[in-house]
């Protein structure tokens, strides 16, 4: 039988993504830019979160030596996915 339970999504809050990737406020958002990294998610006026599960796969990404261009095609997919599995209101 196939499993069909989806994983719970957490969120990270910025102080938590630096210290996954061991990098400054300045420096997250320099990769984010850049397209290194996938922007955040806005959940209040002031407050915004990361997927887990897409600071774990570029954290992977990252360790097994993938380039620039291979990082910024993950993010775009990364995101072109939450886009697509965010539910609309």
């Amino acid at each position: 039988m196939e499993n069909t339970r989806k994983r719970s999504v957490s969120l990270l809050q910025m102080k938590q993504v630096c210290e996954r990737l061991s990098i400054s406020r300045s420096s997250l958002y320099n990769r984010i830019k850049d397209g290194l990294i996938t922007p955040p998610i806005n959940i209040g006026t002031t407050a915004v979160r990361w997927p887990d599960s897409e600071i774990d796969t570029l954290v992977a990404a990252m360790i097994t030596g993938k380039t620039k261009a291979e990082l910024q095609r993950l993010v775009n997919d990364l995101t072109i996915q939450r886009n697509n599995s965010t539910p609309q209101h």
